[in-house]
């Protein structure tokens, strides 16, 4: 029956209404402009090394918000914040958290570098931020940004690769197309100045056309068949016997 045990049991949903204010040593913009410098690096990158510069450049000024709804849930003792967009006109700070009513705890994860216009180059920087309400502003902030940093080392390798090949000679674009097959030694003709062209091939003749063998008057006929000697035979009895 005290408010503390009243706390525990309370559930529902509502909304936390801000007019306008400032984030105190959070920022979005700083964040791709190191990106930027450490890309043109000439030395190599590390985790460690690309981490604590973003981490310091979210950090390094404060972020002005209009006004907004932050909508949040209450169950079990727990404020629930799952979306909290402070917006500026051209870049967001999203927040999402919990916070522990009865003890007054709060453990919430901050993205720098989420653009309004979708157009970000690269994946959010995040830093945590947790322990007591009250000394919140004043607690450190621990990066989480894996992520960030694997798209930075990934760009920072692509780029390395890239002055390379332009240190060798070699284009960076599409391979060249391979040069002609060279003509076999075998096939190659050399001339000298006293040689003489080859004459021209000479056309066949033409055959003149045989002309048809005359049947001579003296040629042999052929022999008459059996049959053409009887009709002969008959035909000489019956002119004998009409004469």
């Amino acid at each position: 029956m005290s408010p503390r045990g009243l706390i525990s049991v309370l559930r529902g949903r509502g909304a936390i209404r801000l007019a306008g204010g400032h984030l105190s040593k959070l920022t979005p913009y700083p964040v791709q402009a190191r990106a930027d410098e450490l890309l043109a690096q000439s030395l190599p990158l590390t985790e460690d090394a690309v981490t604590k510069t973003v981490a310091e450049a979210a950090q390094s000024k404060d972020f002005k918000f209009h006004k907004l709804a932050i909508p949040v849930r209450v169950a079990d003792g727990i404020l629930e914040i799952r979306r909290a967009s402070f917006r500026d006109g051209e870049a967001t700070v999203r927040m999402e958290g919990f916070i522990d009513l009865n003890k007054a705890l709060v453990d919430s994860t901050w993205q720098m570098g989420v653009s309004s216009d979708r157009r970000q180059k690269g994946p959010p920087v995040k830093l945590t931020l947790a322990g007591p309400l009250r000394e919140l502003g004043a607690r450190p902030r621990t990066p989480a940004a894996e992520d960030f940093v694997r798209a930075i080392l990934i760009r920072k390798m692509e780029g390395d690769i890239t002055r390379l090949e332009g240190m060798n000679g070699k284009p960076a674009g599409p391979a060249p197309a391979k040069p002609a097959a060279a003509v076999p030694a075998k096939a190659s003709v050399t001339w000298s100045a006293s040689q003489q062209p080859a004459p021209a091939p000479k056309k066949p003749k033409r055959k003149k056309e045989e002309q048809p063998a005359s049947v001579s008057a003296t040629e042999p006929t052929q022999p008459k068949s059996f049959e053409q000697r009887m009709r002969d035979t008959l035909d000489n009895i019956g002119g004998s016997s009409a004469r």
